[in-house]
């Protein structure tokens, strides 16, 4: 489902586009040289040609996502689309990290619903195929651990430099991480390593578990107490990945992999 702003009634194409618009803008930043052209449909109700959103380098904030539906009241009126398409390369989350997202869907059945708390969303009724990609680099990973740690760091006057990634295969959906970082202090330096596991479900959900924060000597040790709080955080609720634009789609096949270059890959299919 795609949150839209408003009381919309869709009675026409333009009136699904200011919706949508309306919808993104309240959680995205938009990019300025895309703020024009961030939703494209053409066509119109009730059978569309093509429903595109373009979401390249905005940025959403990690304490502002989203919310999930309630429960639904009642439905609106249904169109069709021949493809659904979304892209963001990138899209930043927080002050540093960034993914790849993409969303392709033909044969579309879209919905207006509305649920118990008066929200209005855009429900994907029916797909005849569609798959999606969500990437991260292994810098983008220590990126979104290290983003709010730094600021906490440096209240004390510790400076984080970004080191070293790695990643490797733990099983079908999921990966190991180990990230090497220096801390720095007047003219001391130190080093301290991030452990953890990232685990993708069948949503495309990230979960975070068994994050740890260890250093060495005086200043790494001091690193990682300051550090580890903020790791803990990341361990209380799993990371909406395809969530932060759709949320009730039922997904099949979904795979993580890591490529040659070190990026963490999630895939999925949906559809009939």
């Amino acid at each position: 489902m795609l949150f839209l702003s408003g009381k919309p009634k869709l009675a026409d194409s333009a009136e699904l586009k200011q919706a949508l618009e309306s919808g993104l803008s309240e959680f995205f930043h938009l990019d300025r040289s895309h703020r024009g052209s961030a939703v494209t449909v053409n066509g119109e109700i009730p059978e569309l040609q093509c429903v595109r959103l373009d979401l390249t380098s905005a940025r959403i904030d990690p304490n502002h996502l989203p919310p999930p539906p309630a429960k639904m009241a009642d439905k609106g009126p249904s169109f069709t689309t021949d493809q659904l398409e979304v892209t963001a390369n990138p899209l930043f989350f927080g002050r540093d990290a960034k993914v790849a997202l993409k969303l392709e869907a033909a044969q579309v059945i879209l919905e207006l619903v509305r649920d118990k708390q008066e929200a209005h969303w855009l429900a994907l009724e029916k797909v005849g195929h569609g798959h999606a990609s969500i990437n991260i680099s292994g810098q983008d990973i220590e990126n979104l651990f290290l983003s709010t740690a730094e600021v906490a760091a440096k209240e004390h006057g510790v400076a984080i430099h970004h080191g070293s990634v790695n990643l490797s295969q733990r099983g079908e959906r999921e990966v190991s991480v180990e990230i090497d970082v220096t801390a720095k202090k007047f003219m001391m330096k130190s080093h301290f390593a991030i452990r953890g596991c990232i685990y993708i479900d069948k949503e495309l959900n990230a979960h975070f578990s068994e994050l740890s924060c260890q250093g060495k000597g005086t200043l790494g040790s001091l690193a990682a107490h300051y550090i580890t709080p903020h790791l803990e955080t990341w361990e209380e609720q799993p990371l909406p990945l395809l969530g932060l634009l759709f949320t009730g789609i039922t997904l099949h096949d979904v795979g993580l992999e890591i490529d040659d270059h070190g990026t963490l890959n999630a895939t999925a299919q949906f559809g009939d």
